[in-house]
Protein backbone atom coordinates (compact mmCIF):
# COMPACT_ATOMS: atom_id res chain seq x y z
CA UNK A 1 0.00 0.00 0.00
CA UNK A 2 2.91 2.75 1.26
CA UNK A 3 4.54 1.75 -2.63
CA UNK A 4 1.30 2.30 -4.16
CA UNK A 5 0.55 5.76 -2.57
CA UNK A 6 3.92 6.78 -3.54
CA UNK A 7 3.57 5.72 -6.70
CA UNK A 8 -0.06 7.50 -7.09
CA UNK A 9 1.93 10.74 -5.65
CA UNK A 10 4.92 10.88 -8.08
CA UNK A 11 2.30 10.68 -11.11
CA UNK A 12 0.28 13.49 -9.19
CA UNK A 13 3.74 14.85 -9.08
CA UNK A 14 4.93 14.69 -12.37
CA UNK A 15 1.79 15.99 -13.56
CA UNK A 16 1.78 19.08 -11.62
CA UNK A 17 5.30 19.72 -13.12
CA UNK A 18 3.95 19.05 -16.64
CA UNK A 19 1.17 21.40 -16.22
CA UNK A 20 3.62 24.50 -14.18
CA UNK A 21 5.83 23.60 -17.45
CA UNK A 22 2.85 24.58 -19.91
CA UNK A 23 1.36 27.25 -18.15
CA UNK A 24 4.99 29.12 -18.03
CA UNK A 25 4.63 28.62 -21.83
CA UNK A 26 1.59 29.83 -22.50
CA UNK A 27 2.25 32.99 -20.43
CA UNK A 28 5.81 33.45 -22.09
CA UNK A 29 3.66 33.14 -25.88
CA UNK A 30 1.27 36.05 -24.72
CA UNK A 31 3.96 37.91 -23.42
CA UNK A 32 5.72 37.65 -26.68
CA UNK A 33 2.32 38.39 -28.08
CA UNK A 34 1.81 41.58 -26.49
CA UNK A 35 4.70 42.62 -27.26
CA UNK A 36 4.88 42.20 -30.86
CA UNK A 37 1.00 44.07 -30.41
CA UNK A 38 2.99 46.92 -29.07
CA UNK A 39 5.67 47.53 -31.46
CA UNK A 40 3.53 47.37 -34.47
CA UNK A 41 3.47 50.71 -35.16
CA UNK A 42 2.54 50.91 -38.93
CA UNK A 43 -0.65 53.27 -39.88
CA UNK A 44 -3.20 52.60 -42.10
CA UNK A 45 -3.16 54.89 -45.25
CA UNK A 46 -6.31 53.87 -47.03
CA UNK A 47 -9.57 55.48 -47.07
CA UNK A 48 -12.47 52.81 -45.66
CA UNK A 49 -14.28 53.07 -48.96
CA UNK A 50 -11.05 52.22 -50.63
CA UNK A 51 -10.25 48.20 -50.89
CA UNK A 52 -6.51 48.08 -51.61
CA UNK A 53 -7.04 44.10 -52.08
CA UNK A 54 -8.87 44.58 -55.18
CA UNK A 55 -6.87 46.52 -57.56
CA UNK A 56 -7.84 46.49 -60.98
CA UNK A 57 -6.02 49.80 -62.18
CA UNK A 58 -2.92 51.73 -62.00
CA UNK A 59 -1.08 54.07 -63.64
CA UNK A 60 1.80 56.31 -62.83
CA UNK A 61 4.15 59.08 -64.56
CA UNK A 62 7.79 57.87 -66.53
CA UNK A 63 9.68 60.54 -67.56
CA UNK A 64 6.60 63.39 -67.36
CA UNK A 65 4.91 60.76 -69.72
CA UNK A 66 1.59 59.47 -68.10
CA UNK A 67 1.68 54.77 -67.98
CA UNK A 68 -1.12 53.42 -67.59
CA UNK A 69 -2.35 49.80 -67.14
CA UNK A 70 -5.82 48.19 -66.11
CA UNK A 71 -6.42 44.74 -65.19
CA UNK A 72 -8.61 42.02 -67.88
CA UNK A 73 -10.75 40.50 -64.93
CA UNK A 74 -11.79 37.56 -67.26
CA UNK A 75 -8.25 36.71 -67.99
CA UNK A 76 -6.83 38.19 -64.84
CA UNK A 77 -4.15 39.69 -66.96
CA UNK A 78 -2.82 43.37 -67.04
CA UNK A 79 -2.95 45.42 -69.92
CA UNK A 80 -1.54 48.55 -71.47
CA UNK A 81 -4.24 50.79 -71.74
CA UNK A 82 -2.80 52.88 -74.97
CA UNK A 83 -2.44 49.72 -76.66
CA UNK A 84 -4.06 45.99 -75.19
CA UNK A 85 -1.68 44.25 -77.80
CA UNK A 86 1.38 45.14 -76.37
CA UNK A 87 3.50 41.92 -74.64
CA UNK A 88 3.40 43.16 -71.43
CA UNK A 89 5.65 41.21 -68.24
CA UNK A 90 2.92 40.14 -65.78
CA UNK A 91 5.43 40.30 -62.94
CA UNK A 92 5.74 43.85 -63.23
CA UNK A 93 2.35 45.10 -62.53
CA UNK A 94 1.94 42.23 -60.51
CA UNK A 95 4.77 43.33 -57.76
CA UNK A 96 3.09 47.10 -58.18
CA UNK A 97 -0.34 45.93 -56.94
CA UNK A 98 1.15 43.67 -54.41
CA UNK A 99 3.00 46.40 -52.73
CA UNK A 100 -0.15 48.89 -52.72
CA UNK A 101 -2.02 46.16 -51.31
CA UNK A 102 -0.04 45.86 -48.21
CA UNK A 103 1.16 49.28 -47.78
CA UNK A 104 0.89 51.19 -44.81
CA UNK A 105 3.00 53.91 -43.00
CA UNK A 106 5.78 54.16 -40.32
CA UNK A 107 4.94 57.26 -38.67
CA UNK A 108 2.34 60.50 -39.13
CA UNK A 109 5.08 63.42 -39.59
CA UNK A 110 1.84 65.97 -39.52
CA UNK A 111 -1.24 66.67 -40.55
CA UNK A 112 -1.16 69.15 -43.06
CA UNK A 113 0.88 70.24 -45.98
CA UNK A 114 1.95 73.83 -44.26
CA UNK A 115 5.10 72.86 -44.73
CA UNK A 116 5.15 70.63 -47.64
CA UNK A 117 8.44 72.13 -48.99
CA UNK A 118 10.82 70.45 -46.27
CA UNK A 119 9.63 67.39 -47.58
CA UNK A 120 9.50 67.66 -51.55
CA UNK A 121 5.81 67.59 -51.02
CA UNK A 122 5.06 71.11 -52.81
CA UNK A 123 6.33 69.49 -56.59
CA UNK A 124 6.12 65.59 -56.03
CA UNK A 125 8.44 63.91 -58.17
CA UNK A 126 5.83 61.02 -58.64
CA UNK A 127 2.15 60.32 -58.66
CA UNK A 128 0.66 56.69 -58.03
CA UNK A 129 -3.09 55.90 -58.72
CA UNK A 130 -4.37 52.97 -57.99
CA UNK A 131 -8.30 52.31 -58.77
CA UNK A 132 -10.54 49.42 -57.05
CA UNK A 133 -12.83 47.36 -58.43
CA UNK A 134 -15.59 49.48 -57.54
CA UNK A 135 -13.59 52.62 -59.51
CA UNK A 136 -12.26 54.31 -56.00
CA UNK A 137 -9.40 55.89 -57.15
CA UNK A 138 -6.75 56.23 -54.54
CA UNK A 139 -3.58 58.75 -55.38
CA UNK A 140 0.05 58.78 -53.48
CA UNK A 141 1.95 61.84 -53.74
CA UNK A 142 6.19 61.14 -53.32
CA UNK A 143 8.37 63.45 -52.20
CA UNK A 144 11.86 63.62 -50.63
CA UNK A 145 13.85 60.25 -49.47
CA UNK A 146 15.48 60.09 -46.13
CA UNK A 147 18.52 57.52 -47.24
CA UNK A 148 19.36 57.61 -43.48
CA UNK A 149 16.05 56.49 -42.26
CA UNK A 150 15.14 54.15 -45.46
CA UNK A 151 12.05 56.07 -46.21
CA UNK A 152 9.80 58.31 -47.90
CA UNK A 153 7.89 61.48 -47.56
CA UNK A 154 4.16 61.19 -49.07
CA UNK A 155 1.03 62.68 -48.63
CA UNK A 156 -2.53 61.13 -50.27
CA UNK A 157 -5.70 62.05 -51.86
CA UNK A 158 -7.71 61.43 -48.87
CA UNK A 159 -5.89 63.37 -46.81
CA UNK A 160 -2.96 66.40 -46.26
CA UNK A 161 -1.75 64.55 -43.87
CA UNK A 162 2.69 63.56 -44.60
CA UNK A 163 3.24 60.20 -43.70
CA UNK A 164 6.69 58.02 -44.00
CA UNK A 165 6.77 54.92 -46.01
CA UNK A 166 9.92 52.43 -46.87
CA UNK A 167 11.87 54.39 -49.71
CA UNK A 168 11.92 50.79 -51.65
CA UNK A 169 7.93 51.18 -52.81
CA UNK A 170 9.03 54.42 -55.21
CA UNK A 171 11.64 51.60 -56.77
CA UNK A 172 8.56 49.65 -58.76
CA UNK A 173 7.00 52.89 -60.31
CA UNK A 174 10.18 54.11 -61.94
CA UNK A 175 10.02 51.78 -65.43
CA UNK A 176 9.93 53.03 -68.51
CA UNK A 177 7.38 51.10 -70.68
CA UNK A 178 9.84 48.99 -72.71
CA UNK A 179 11.38 47.67 -69.58
CA UNK A 180 8.13 45.88 -68.90
CA UNK A 181 8.05 44.29 -72.55
CA UNK A 182 8.23 40.32 -72.35
CA UNK A 183 11.42 39.55 -74.66
CA UNK A 184 11.05 37.51 -77.45
CA UNK A 185 13.19 33.99 -77.26
CA UNK A 186 15.46 33.79 -80.27
CA UNK A 187 16.09 30.39 -81.49
CA UNK A 188 18.81 28.03 -80.92
CA UNK A 189 19.37 26.03 -83.94
CA UNK A 190 21.28 22.37 -83.86
CA UNK A 191 25.08 22.70 -83.51
CA UNK A 192 25.67 20.94 -86.79
CA UNK A 193 23.15 23.22 -88.87
CA UNK A 194 24.57 24.94 -91.82
CA UNK A 195 23.09 28.32 -92.69
CA UNK A 196 22.53 29.42 -95.51
CA UNK A 197 20.75 31.90 -95.20
CA UNK A 198 20.04 34.75 -91.87
CA UNK A 199 17.18 37.22 -91.83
Amino acid sequence: KQRRLLLILLILLAAVCVGYFFLLRYNKQQEEAAETEEEDTSITIYPEDFDSSAITALSYYYEGEPLSFSLHEEEETWQYDADTKFPLNQSSLTGMSTQLQSLTASRQVQDNLNNAADYGLDDPIQQVTATDSDGTKFTIYFGDTNDAANVTYIYTSSSEAVYTIDSGLQDYFTHSLLEMIVEDELPEPDATAVFQNIT
